[in-house]
């Protein structure tokens, strides 16, 4: 994952507030459960 993209994801969830998927889909994320990347990443 591009750094970016993970401050990105980070920060707006530290702020509990959604990133716009026409932002996600330059980064090749289209219809993503962003909760199953994190529990993915948490394994």
């Amino acid at each position: 994952m591009h750094k970016q993209l993970a401050l990105i994801l980070v920060k707006s969830k530290e702020m509990d507030k959604w990133v716009p998927v026409q932002f996600l889909i330059k980064y090749g994320i289209n219809n993503v459960n962003i909760l199953d990347l994190e529990d993915k990443v948490l394994r």
